[in-house]
């Protein structure tokens, strides 16, 4: 720099021009002044060198004061230890004296003890008690020695007074006692005879009572029987056409569908969910009643739930021209751990009073935290009906109650909201209402819940099953094309068998991952065919592989046997309609090596039993295949019509020879499956008329019922089917 400056002086010289001179002199005399910044930075480098030599100088000094440090902590630890030993050897120098001490002390104690005050003073007072307690007994013979003449001696002088005094008073009351015995003795045979005359009579009457509690008994039984027979019959007759409803309308989302009928389709499947789950509560009233609902808790999306109760109601408010709306605070829309059925069932309830109830105005949701309970949501429906009595609100939430203004004006069973106040307490929350007689009703429940996950995987294609081969086991046509399309749809490999002989024979030329098994087939039971299969795995598998895990699913859901179907070696269960959710997480589970996957739905059946018309029904329902012919195509329907009639004419065979046999319990199973078959495909006289059947099988009896019209409600029925769906 200082060289470059040099030049430029110079040459600055040179310059004739005397201004430009002058300008480049100034020019040049700042450059010279750059020698201060170079000095500086000459000065900032050496003070960074300074430093640095310090650091190292001071890490040196730390690690001397750290080695400084140890040793004086190790001197203080082995200081320490010397001391702890010292006085340990003190303290058990100490003890063992103090043992020696106590030890010699107690038993010189001990020997006193014995000598004086045993044997000088306990043993006297024990001689003295037991003479007490003969004389209390009535024994006024009793010998006790008297030594010495000390206070105890005198208890026992006194002792032996008392008993001479016994003796005489003894003597002197018997006589008296004798003569009152008598007269006794005589009012008492007066008393006994009087008594046992009124015994009798009370006997009696008691006997009669035990008669009418033992009829009133077998009625209530008899009821209580009939009842848990409607259950049964409601749950089968219901599941089945459900099973088609969802299933049908699951596989109908993969086809091509536009935004709007994706929409109307969800709303279609969730209120579809919302009614199985609703339709369980009634079946299994019985558990309402005692109070143990099962409570599932899961994380699910609080507006997404509240969204699909605005829109499956929103029909109800518009069908009334009335507002409906709907609003969620801010800070509770997020994912919260409950039970979304069972709040969105609550929910349902109390929205679906409100619109019945309101004629004028609109009915609110609003959602937001509980004021007096911080930790709590509080969900309340807002109306501007009818209003309530302030006498009657307490009433509203016991079973069969109604309020006087609604009994007028709507009919109602009064079950919805004694149902609600169950759910609401067994998930820990309160239910209330707060109404104004002409103004309106705000209907209430909080509920404690804990956040949720921050996401929520709500997508069902977007569950990874693994790919596997599975054996299905499945009679019903239209349950066997549900199934088969969602495990298509998931990837899987299906081999389809309509009963136990089938099953047995894939079994045999084929190695599955994964069986489904229906319980109820047409030559046998799940549970047979399990231990069937169970031998064929015995003998074609090695002894170190395992078994194929096999999953039972049928509408019995009885939780008893649901237990027997898992005791006899059932990796799982699922129970119909079938659910495509419920289907990915069992085999997701079994697939895994989770080897116990139960699906409960609440209540099942036990018995089907027939359900009298009193008006003739339609020959063919077109609307049950209708659905399905929308979803499924002409084609699938067409060949679906084909296996019904082809299956369901050996069904009517071996149900018309076990009629002509007599075989009453191959009569019931006939009918039972030809009338599940009948119920699949819309044909409602053949499925009454198998109902029939059925039921006059299992009470012992078929006398009275002919054949001949089954047979022509059957072969009218196929005509039918064809003339409505083949022929188009």
């Amino acid at each position: 720099f200082n060289n470059a400056v040099n030049i430029i002086s110079h040459r600055v010289k040179s310059v004739e021009d005397p201004s430009r001179s002058e300008e480049l002199m100034k020019q040049t005399a700042k450059l010279e002044r750059g020698n201060l910044l170079f000095g500086v930075s000459e000065q900032l480098i050496y003070a960074k060198q300074d430093v640095q030599r310090l650091d190292q100088q001071n890490l040196v000094l730390f690690q001397q004061l750290n080695s400084t440090v140890d040793e004086i902590i190790s001197a203080a630890n082995i200081n320490t230890q010397l001391a702890v030993k010292q006085v340990d050897h003190t303290l058990t120098v100490a003890r063992n004296t103090l043992i020696v001490i106590s030890a010699v002390g107690l038993l010189a104690l001990v020997l006193i003890m014995w000598r004086i005050v045993y044997l000088q003073v306990i043993c006297r007072i024990n001689r003295y008690s037991r003479a007490l307690l003969s004389l209390t007994r009535g024994d006024l013979c009793i010998q006790l020695d008297v030594e010495g003449d000390d206070e105890l001696a005198q208890m026992g002088r006194a002792i032996l007074v008392a008993r001479d005094t016994a003796n005489e008073r003894y003597r002197l009351a018997q006589a008296k006692i004798r003569q009152e015995l008598q007269q006794h003795k005589a009012s008492l045979e007066r008393l006994v005879a009087k008594r046992t005359g009124e015994l009798e009579r009370i006997n009696s009457r008691l006997n009669e009572e035990v008669y009418n509690h033992y009829k009133a008994r077998d009625e209530a039984e008899k009821a209580n029987r009939a009842k848990s027979a409607f259950l049964a019959t409601m749950s089968h007759e219901i599941r089945t056409p459900m099973n088609g409803v969802l299933g049908t309308a699951s596989l109908l989302a993969d086809t091509h569908l536009s935004t709007q009928q994706k929409r109307y389709l969800d709303v279609i499947n969730r209120s579809g969910e919302t009614l199985l789950d609703i339709l369980n509560d009634i079946l299994d009233y019985s558990k309402i009643e005692a109070g143990h609902l099962d409570i599932r808790a899961s994380d699910f999306a609080l507006k997404r739930m509240v969204v699909d109760v605005f829109n499956m109601l929103h029909g109800r408010a518009m069908a009334k021209r009335i507002g409906f709306e709907y609003y969620i605070e801010p800070n509770v829309d997020a994912i919260w751990v409950g039970d979304e059925s069972r709040i969105r069932q609550v929910l349902v309830n109390l929205v679906g009073n409100a619109i019945k109830f309101t004629d004028k105005g609109k009915v609110t949701i609003n959602v937001q935290p509980y004021p007096d309970m911080p930790d709590e949501i509080l969900f309340s429906v807002q109306d501007t009906g009818i209003g309530i009595d302030t006498t009657e609100q307490s009433l509203l939430f016991s079973a069969f109650q109604q309020a006087e203004a609604g009994r007028k004006s709507i009919e109602g069973t009064g079950l919805g909201l004694a149902i609600s106040k169950h759910i609401v307490a067994a998930m820990d929350g309160e239910i209330g209402v707060d109404s104004v007689i002409g103004v309106g009703s705000c209907f209430w429940f909080a509920l404690p819940l804990e956040q949720g996950q921050a996401t929520l995987n709500t997508d069902v294609n977007q569950v990874i099953v693994p790919a596997a081969h599975i054996l299905l086991v499945e009679d019903n046509p239209v349950n066997c094309m549900v199934a088969e399309g969602f495990l298509k749809r998931l990837g899987h490999t299906v081999v389809i068998a309509e009963d136990g002989a089938q099953a047995e024979a894939c079994y045999r030329n084929e190695q599955f991952d994964l069986a489904l098994l229906d319980i109820n087939l047409p030559d046998t039971d799940g549970v047979t065919l399990l231990h069937q299969l169970r031998r064929i795995d015995s003998t074609n598998k090695q002894a170190w592989q395992e078994p194929t895990p096999m999953v039972a699913f049928s509408a019995h859901v009885f939780r008893e046997e649901v237990e027997i179907y898992l005791n006899a070696g059932f990796a799982g269960f699922l129970p119909k309609p079938l659910v495509e959710q419920q289907l990915i997480d069992t085999m997701n589970s079994i697939l895994k090596g989770d080897k116990r996957v139960v699906i409960e739905k609440g209540a099942g059946e036990d018995k089907p039993q027939s359900i009298e018309h009193e008006e003739l029904l339609p020959l063919v329902k077109e609307s049950v295949l209708g659905c399905d012919l929308q979803v499924l195509g002409a084609a699938q329907v067409k060949q679906l019509i084909n296996l019904f009639g082809d299956s369901a004419s050996k069904t009517l065979v071996l149900l018309r020879q076990a009629i002509t046999e007599n075989d009453l319990p191959e009569v019931a199973k006939q009918a039972h499956t030809l009338k599940g078959a009948a119920g699949t495909m819309g044909l409602m006289q053949l499925h009454q008329l198998c109902q029939t059947f059925e039921k006059s099988a299992q009470e012992g009896s078929i006398m009275g019922l002919a054949v001949e019209p089954l047979l022509q409600v059957f072969d009218d029925s196929v005509s039918a089917l064809a003339t409505i769906f083949l022929d188009d």
